[in-house]
């Protein structure tokens, strides 16, 4: 057999094992009519043990605040945002990830360290005890950071966080990243033993993480 093998074309996305309690809400279109669906299903099991007409107030101030981080990751260049809606393990979790596409102006630097500064959103600034190391996933040039937000009640955010993002060079596309980003609050401490079940259960969530092909 003769002829070169060409160049195995980029994926044209990803595939995660995310947990049935969590919920998809896509970013670049549909995002309001999935913002709805969640709310019908949560609500649906509320009005067992309550009136409709006592929960609609709660009903659209979730919404409102659902529909809010939805704009906010999406300004981010955000694709996709999951969320929790239901406990896990008997425990309601206060965290959050989204998935983010980035388009680079020149192609990949031989260190990739610099690609995740130019990566990192701005609030990362006043962050407080960086941990930054590169790793692959599923055999692209991946760098992880982990870190910890402080409050910002300018925000309406009472409590610090803590953030792991992994971005990752998309194979055989020398200019596109994917960004995972993950938050999570634990018990009111971004360093308390809650948080860090939380980051342990984000990077396992991560170990699932493959390319997907046309």
């Amino acid at each position: 057999m003769s002829g070169e093998v060409g160049q195995r074309p980029a994926p044209v996305g990803y595939r995660l094992i995310v947990p049935s309690e969590w919920e998809r809400i896509p970013l670049r279109s549909g995002r309001e009519e999935a913002v709805r669906g969640i709310l019908d299903r949560a609500f649906a099991e509320l009005a067992r043990t309550a009136p409709p007409a006592k929960l609609l107030p709660f009903r659209r101030e979730a919404e409102k605040r659902l529909l809010r981080a939805a704009s906010e990751a999406r300004a981010s260049n955000g694709i996709e945002l999951y969320i929790p809606v239901r406990e896990t393990g008997g425990t309601k979790l206060a965290a959050s990830f989204v998935v983010s596409s980035h388009r680079m102006e020149r192609e990949i630097p031989s260190d990739p360290l610099l690609i995740a500064g130019e990566l990192a959103s701005q609030e990362a600034d006043s962050a407080v005890g960086h941990d930054l190391r590169t790793m692959e996933v599923d055999g692209a040039l991946t760098v992880r950071r982990e870190w910890a937000a402080p409050a910002d009640p300018s925000r309406g955010v009472e409590t610090g966080s803590r953030r792991v993002d992994y971005f990752m060079a998309v194979p055989h596309d020398t200019r596109r990243w994917i960004g995972v980003s993950f938050s999570g609050i634990g018990s009111g401490d971004p360093h308390d033993t809650m948080a860090d079940a939380l980051v342990e259960w984000f990077d396992a969530l991560m170990e699932t993480f493959v390319w997907r092909y046309a």
